[in-house]
C-alpha cells in the first residue's frame, strides 16, 4: 500500500505565526461527518477530544485556544514537535486506511464465498 499524506499543517489566518493541523481531504476517503472535523485527529489517536487537546499541549507544545467554546483548537509553533505530530497522525491515518482496506477485501471474499455455494 502506498502511504498517503492525509494531514499537514497550515498557518492560522486568525493567529499569525501559529499553525493548525490541516486535513488533506483528497487523500482521506471520508463521505462526511455528522460533527466537526476537529475531532478526527482525536479519534485516530483513540482519544476523546479533551484528551487529544491535552496531548497536543503536553506532548507537542500546542497552545489551546477557545476554552469554553464548542471546539477549542490546538495551535502549534512551526518546529520539530509539529513535524513529529503530523508524521504520527499520517502514520495512524495510513494504518486506519490499511485496516479499512483489509476489512473491505474480507467482505468481498466473504460475499463471493456465499454466492459460490
Amino acid at each position: 500500500m502506498v502511504k498517503k499524506e492525509c494531514f499537514g499543517y497550515d498557518e492560522s489566518p486568525y493567529n499569525p505565526g501559529k499553525y493548525v493541523i490541516e486535513i488533506k481531504h483528497e487523500n482521506l476517503p471520508l463521505k462526511g461527518t455528522r460533527g466537526s472535523y476537529n475531532i478526527l485527529c482525536a479519534r485516530l489517536m483513540n482519544l476523546s477530544y479533551p484528551q487529544y487537546l491535552r496531548m497536543c499541549r503536553d506532548q507537542f507544545g500546542a497552545e489551546i485556544v477557545g476554552k469554553g467554546h464548542l471546539y477549542p483548537v490546538a495551535y502549534f509553533k512551526k518546529d520539530k514537535l509539529l513535524f513529529q505530530f503530523v508524521k504520527l497522525l499520517n502514520a495512524r491515518a495510513n494504518l486506519a486506511l490499511l485496516d479499512r482496506g483489509l476489512e473491505e477485501e474480507k467482505d468481498v471474499h466473504n460475499e463471493r464465498d456465499f454466492t459460490e455455494v
